[in-house]
């Protein structure tokens, strides 16, 4: 027998076999942050996109309202009651848990589902896997007509499934990208207002993601540690958020941590803002000058780089193709992502993999052009 390709065939091969065909089977991408690193929760720019990599949720009706089973590929199967969902032993499920939480809060009956879980997006690499899998959740209990004027409700839905029942205190960017996005574009979001505008992405270049095999866990304190210094550094300065600081406003902080964390989220807005010029005008040269000054932001002035993430970096940056590359996603372990020359792609991984790979570390590197947001796809 052929073995299902995609997370999607995976899902619905699956949940057939238990289940039977399901109901619908929903699709949300993974992301990855061209440019604008922690800028989100700081009211300021950001220019992600979404990815062909994707989790695929399938869902059928059963007969128990009070429950909800979910089978996830790798993880297991577990039933989450609808009353009490996060009496769920196992971690993993909290997810699914936290969303019927908030849609049984909104007044919605979500109980009486089987749900079955595939991925091709690696967990914890900073592709955003987790919101990626709230979303379609959110999406296939009940959003299921996901169009433009819905994807504003859904992240925000989905944000609150990530800080109040998970507990990571993330921005929007992820669910939003993942529930909005635009094929062949990435997506300006004004973090202070949700205004969205879908940026071309030329077709001649590819997202490269390039993961460091490494790992962690963002709900413990090093990103609510600088979330906590970018609120004393606004609090310094008498602003609602950093989005309202300029360069020269911040001789004012006499907190060095909190100087050097409000230098990165300035500096940073405006380079997204120079970057989605750069992206009109076919501006390579400029793109990849960002691309380096975000990296070495936010591994100077944010600490949230690593030595895996800088040697990834640098080893992308010098590979034939390469426009520019930076480390993506909240840090500490994960991925980078580079802007490619579609042409090159396979002399740009032979390259990375040759440069950064040892007998202790091996990364993966995957193309992609700009994904569509959530979609049903069966």
């Amino acid at each position: 027998m052929i073995t299902p390709v995609t997370a999607t065939d995976r899902a619905s091969a699956r949940h057939y076999a238990r289940w039977g065909s399901p109901d619908l089977v929903v699709r949300a991408p993974g992301r990855v942050n061209l440019i604008g690193e922690h800028t989100d929760y700081n009211a300021g720019h950001v220019l992600p996109a979404a990815i062909e990599a994707a989790t695929a949720v399938a869902v059928s009706a059963t007969g128990d309202t009070a429950s909800v089973v979910v089978d996830a590929e790798g993880f297991g199967t577990v039933t989450i009651d609808v009353a009490n969902p996060l009496s769920v032993d196992a971690t993993w499920a909290h997810h699914v848990a936290g969303c019927i939480g908030v849609l049984s809060e909104r007044g919605h009956n979500v109980g009486g589902h089987a749900i079955t879980i595939d991925t091709d997006i690696p967990v914890g690499a900073g592709v955003s896997s987790s919101a990626a899998l709230i979303v379609a959740v959110l999406t296939a209990l009940h959003f299921r007509d996901p169009r433009p004027g819905t994807a504003s409700e859904l992240a925000r839905c989905a944000q609150r499934v990530e800080n109040d029942w998970v507990g990571v205190p993330s921005g929007i960017m992820d669910q939003l990208v993942i529930a909005g996005a635009v094929a062949d574009c990435a997506m300006h979001i004004d973090c202070r207002n949700l205004a969205i505008d879908h940026v071309p992405v030329s077709d001649d270049v590819v997202i490269a993601v390039v993961d460091t095999g490494t790992r962690r866990r963002l709900v413990d304190g090093a990103y609510a540690d600088r979330r906590d210094a970018c609120l004393r550094a606004a609090a310094q300065l008498g602003i609602t958020s950093l989005r309202d600081a300029e360069p020269g406003d911040l001789s004012a902080l006499d907190d060095v941590v909190a100087h050097r964390r409000a230098r990165h989220v300035v500096t940073e807005n405006a380079r997204v803002v120079d970057f989605i010029a750069a992206l009109h005008a076919g501006d390579t040269a400029a793109i990849g000058a960002l691309m380096a000054e975000s990296h070495r932001s936010l591994r100077d002035d944010f600490e949230v780089s690593s030595p895996a993430l800088d040697d990834i970096v640098m080893a992308a940056t010098r590979a034939p193709g390469c426009i520019g590359a930076r480390m993506t996603g909240g840090g500490f372990a994960g991925c980078a992502v580079a802007l490619v020359y579609a042409d090159a792609t396979a002399a740009f991984g032979d390259a990375v993999r040759s440069a950064y790979n040892s007998s202790d570390r091996h990364c993966a590197v995957w193309f992609s052009r700009p994904s569509a947001g959530v979609s049903i796809v069966g």
